[in-house]
């Protein structure tokens, strides 16, 4: 199995190079040099411009959901070559002999959706896994808004705020954030085309830190 410890590649999105770009030449590779460390070793530089620092602390979020997929990714991935997890034992034949009392196994709900699981601990999670384009912080933020709502989302609900969010980044990246940030804002219980392109990724305008 590949070292944990380091990678080939890793992502790298717009809406960082939008942060990044109104910064001197020199902070800008510093928080380059930054990311690139800590998406490909791991190691987590610490940045002494509180501007570079503040970014930096920004797109982490993002980094460490990326550098969590991987790793999930290269244990899949073992248990694959050992032949997959060990399969679980059936139960035993009732006892007394009588199918009907027995009680029906339960059918696997995510045989199909076997893409949105994954590996923890060399358990096998299935939950619906977001796309490297939305923020796990912003998602949670919305789901913890709804369900203070008490319009907690049911799994198929999820699925399909995550579908909405998916044409909204084909539109335009970084509109899949902007439109959490903003259904946070106003408490809508759905999500919706962003309207404005002055909102950022972020939900903050970086040239403003200047």
């Amino acid at each position: 199995m590949k070292n944990q410890n380091t990678r080939d590649s890793f992502i790298f999105y717009r809406s960082f190079y939008e942060a990044i770009k109104s910064l001197p030449e020199k902070e800008q590779l510093e928080i380059y040099n930054a990311i690139a460390e800590y998406s490909l070793n791991f190691n987590e530089i610490q940045l002494e411009k509180s501007l570079s620092k503040t970014i930096f602390i920004l797109i982490k979020p993002q980094l460490d959901a990326n550098n969590k997929r991987y790793i999930a990714g290269q244990k899949g991935a073992e248990h694959g070559k050992k032949g997959g997890r060990p399969k679980k034992q059936k139960p035993q034949n009732n006892p007394i002999g009588d199918k009907k009392n027995y009680p029906k196994e339960t059918p696997n709900k995510n045989d199909n959706v076997n893409v949105e699981c994954i590996m923890k601990n060399d358990n096998e999670e299935c939950k619906s896994e977001l796309p490297d384009f939305i923020n796990p912080e912003i998602f949670k933020d919305f789901k913890n808004m709804r369900k203070k709502m008490k319009k907690e989302m049911t799994e198929r609900a999820e699925k399909m705020i995550i579908k909405k969010l998916k044409e909204f980044e084909e539109l335009k990246s970084g509109n899949a954030n902007i439109a959490l940030e903003q259904s946070i804002l106003k408490n809508y219980t759905d999500v919706y085309e962003p309207k404005t392109n002055t909102t950022k990724n972020t939900g903050i305008d970086f040239n403003k830190l200047n």
